[in-house]
């Protein structure tokens, strides 16, 4: 998608949501990029930690480790949808 049609997008947003509303739908987008930053910054220092302790408890079991691709999958799925939860609750007030 190039400029052109994000700039056909936004107006046409404008023009059905009004300037208000459009407002607190990137108000909740910009609450949901920070509720991925933090999350990011919580699942790097949960499996720094976990792979350390688990390094130091290496017992010989075979167990799944999950990575950082992984996380951050995770992390950005729940980020995504709390920033969309927040942004229909801020247009359906």
């Amino acid at each position: 998608m190039g400029w052109p049609e994000i700039i056909g997008v936004l107006i046409i947003l404008v023009v059905m949501f009004g300037a208000r509303h459009i407002a607190q739908l990137f108000k909740g987008v910009g609450q949901g990029v920070d509720e991925f930053i933090k999350a990011t910054r919580q699942v790097d220092s949960e499996v720094a930690r976990r792979w350390e302790t688990e390094s130091a408890e290496d017992d010989g079991e075979d167990r799944p480790r999950y990575g950082f691709k992984f996380w951050l999958i995770v992390a950005l799925g729940v980020a995504a949808m709390c920033g969309a939860a927040l942004a229909l609750r801020e247009l359906l007030q």
